[in-house]
This record gives structure tokens, sequence and C-alpha cells, in this order.
């Protein structure tokens, strides 16, 4: 289960590639659904990994992914069915 120092050191490897970053993002919302939090804990989470991405210096992450926060906050809005569901499409996202 990812927690946000994990899921940061992830993003940090992502760098600049926005698909990596939407598998990371993925993984780790899904996780919290898996915890057992409802979809407005889980968007919580994910404003407060903004805000820890923000305060580590990592803000390029927000920049290269802001389309996929955006799309994954959304579906997280509409409930979070869908989170998880698709494959990884990064070589981060692949087992190793």
């Amino acid at each position: 289960m990812l927690n946000q120092r994990e899921t940061a050191r992830y993003l940090a490897a992502c760098e600049s590639d926005a698909v990596a970053i939407e598998d990371v993002l993925s993984v780790y919302l899904y996780c919290k659904y898996q915890r057992g939090h409802n979809s407005a804990q889980v968007m919580n989470k994910l404003c407060l990994l903004c805000c820890y991405l923000r305060g580590i210096r990592l803000n390029s992450v927000l920049e290269h992914g802001r389309q996929a926060f955006t799309i994954l906050a959304a579906e997280v809005a509409l409930g979070g069915g869908t989170i998880g569901s698709t494959p990884p499409r990064s070589a981060i996202g692949l087992p190793s």
C-alpha cells in the first residue's frame, strides 16, 4: 500500500512522463479505496498529496501531471469505480 512519501518518490522518478504520473496516481488512489476510504476521504488524500508535493518542491510533477490529477479527481468525484481498472501503460507502473 502506497503512502504519501512512497508516492512522491515514484512521482519524482516519473519526471515529465504524464502517463507514468497517471499510473502512479491511479495506484495511490486505488490503495486508498482498498483501505476502506470513501470518495470524499480519497479526494482529501489527493489534495493533501498535492500540498505535500508542493512542500517538498516537486511542483514539476503537478505541472506535468495536471491533466492526470484533473481526470482522476473527476473519477473520484464520480465514485472512483474505474480507478485501478486499467493496466499500467508506463514502465514505472509495470512490475519489475
